[in-house]
């Protein structure tokens, strides 16, 4: 009997399925997969079928897919988060064929879009459920997981550099403040995500502030790659471009306007031997575009245009046989991100090395958070590092045959373990000058506290003397004003001025060998060693 065909609603039963395991049933509960089950079923209950389907921007695609086969040209096709978008999407997934397939999921993804292509390609809800970890349970112990529940899995860090007027933290507040405030937005934003979001919004997992100049967003790219057909299928989610008008900027960055021709968001910048002199006109191979769709990509900053633009310098036999090797540009689009966050990381410390001393404190705050930073950025390239390494050999990618393509997939596979060897070793290095510099910072600010306490330490003798000395002059004159019968009569003072001025003569003669008591005792011994020295000469003399 032959295996009956998936269907999007038998994969969102499949995963509610298991969600509802419990641990005296099985030895795989599935507790963890609540939340997943729950957004993957949301079109299929009574209420929400057959609703009117939300989109973002027009023209705007939510999947682009590539193709590379033997005998024909490299393939792009785009889907817009339409229902016909969808429709066409179901009827190219059916289609039997042995090419290389890359499915590009360009920002977030509604549900019935992943169950069409969990069905079809049989994706591993588990995929599903890392890249949406943000809409996990709070407290969820099981992610990050172990090495073996992504065998078949890669997260890629991908990193957008963002810029606004210098003035803009003294007008909004100190860097702690603004960090804060970062914070909490961020985490309201990611929880804000559910089956109602618009398709296509762009998803931006962490926003730190680096100096008064520069922020960053944090993004990522899952891939994960299926066998079918004789061919292979990578799919590739992508947290999507970066629109300057949603609420995560709009409510952050304040109410002001951002003008699309400005580099609010920097791209990351890429390079391939001898680009410069490759005519422009060459690169853009892809579809032609309306120009609504134009100008819609332009408001958009990050990586928009990503998945559009992907694979026009690759092989195409090479990439037609080698799963890796079609998914190595986006290694390498990671890799500079990377590269440029950790640039930017180390222009911010050389400039907290330059603080005066005031902003001690704020100096050693910011180099915490440089850590922070670069600690991450160690974790996820040590995985990364050691994915490449095996080139998906635990999940069996398909891999060239050829001797011609398996040299080239060979040569791009060390480029790009070259590469991530530099930037992790770059970012070790970061990590322990930012150490060293922090070590730095407290020895120079002990040492500033140190002078500050001699300097006052003076101050406060200086005063302790000059109270010193008045101190015989208060007693003497306390003595002298009592109104006593021995000191004052009914004619007056029996007494002369000049009594207080002798009696005051010899208590502030008394007050200063007592102050000067132990210089005194050093003098008198020091004449003593000479007289007893002089002595002891004559005698051996005589």
């Amino acid at each position: 009997m032959a295996e009956q065909k998936a269907t999007p609603y038998s994969y969102a039963q499949a995963v509610l399925r298991h969600s509802r395991t419990t641990p005296d049933r099985t030895l795989f509960p599935g507790h963890n997969y609540q939340a997943l089950a729950k957004f993957l079923n949301q079109p299929y209950l009574p209420q929400t079928t057959g609703a009117p389907y939300p989109q973002l921007r027009p023209n705007q695609p939510l999947v682009v897919l590539h193709r590379f086969s033997q005998d024909q040209e490299h393939q792009v096709l785009l889907y817009n988060p339409t229902t016909t978008g969808l429709e066409q999407l179901d009827l190219e997934t059916q289609a039997g064929s042995n090419s290389g397939k890359i499915v590009f999921l360009n920002g977030f993804v509604p549900p019935e879009w992943l169950n069409l292509i969990g069905a079809r390609y049989r994706v591993d809800p588990e995929f599903y459920r890392q890249h949406l970890s943000f809409m996990q349970q709070e407290g969820q112990p099981d992610l990050p997981g172990l090495p073996y529940t992504s065998k078949n899995i890669v997260r890629l860090p991908l990193i957008s550099i963002g810029t606004w007027g210098t003035d803009r933290i003294s007008q909004k507040g100190c860097l702690a403040g603004q960090r804060s405030a970062a914070f909490q937005k961020i985490k309201s934003y990611l929880r804000s995500f559910d089956a109602t979001t618009l398709p296509g919004q762009g998803i931006a997992r962490n926003l730190i502030v680096n100096d008064a100049v520069h922020f960053t967003v944090e993004q990522e790219a899952s891939i994960c790659v299926e066998k079918k057909d004789g061919g292979w299928s990578a799919i590739c989610w992508l947290d999507g471009g970066l629109d300057l008008e949603s609420p995560i900027f709009h409510s952050w960055l304040g109410n002001q306007s951002f003008p699309h021709h400005s580099p609010w968001i920097l791209p990351t910048y890429m390079y391939q031997p001898k680009m410069a002199l490759i005519n422009p006109t060459q690169v853009d191979k892809s579809p032609p575009l309306s120009d609504s769709y134009r100008a819609t990509e332009q408001a958009w900053r990050g990586f928009a245009s990503l998945p559009r633009l992907y694979g026009q310098q690759l092989d195409r036999n090479c990439s037609h046989q080698d799963a890796f090797y079609a998914l190595t540009q986006l290694f390498a689009i990671s890799a500079f991100s990377v590269n440029q966050g950790l640039n930017l990381v180390e222009q911010c410390i050389d400039s907290q090395l330059k603080s005066s001393i005031e902003d001690m404190q704020i100096s050693l705050e910011n180099l915490h958070e440089a850590k922070s930073i670069v600690q991450n950025y160690i974790c996820g390239l040590q995985r990364i590092l050691e994915f490449i390494q095996t080139r998906g050999s635990a999940a069996k990618w398909p891999r060239a045959t050829a001797p011609k393509q398996r040299a080239s997939a060979d040569a791009a596979a060390e480029e790009l373990i070259h590469n991530y060897q530099h930037l992790l070793n770059s970012a070790i290095s970061l990590a322990q000058r930012i150490s060293s510099e922090s070590q730095w910072l407290m020895h120079k600010a002990m040492l500033n506290e140190s002078q500050r306490a001699f300097s006052q330490g003076s101050r406060v003798a200086r005063l302790t003397f000059l109270a010193f000395l008045f101190i015989p002059l208060s007693f003497t004159s306390s003595l002298f004003g009592m109104n006593i019968v021995e000191l004052v009569g009914e004619a007056g003072p029996k007494i002369s001025v000049w009594h207080w001025a002798v009696l005051t003569a010899f208590v502030f003669a008394g007050s200063l060998l007592l102050w000067w008591w132990e210089a005194v005792l050093r003098f008198i011994k020091y004449i003593s060693s000479k007289v007893n020295g002089r002595t002891a000469v004559i005698d051996k003399g005589s």
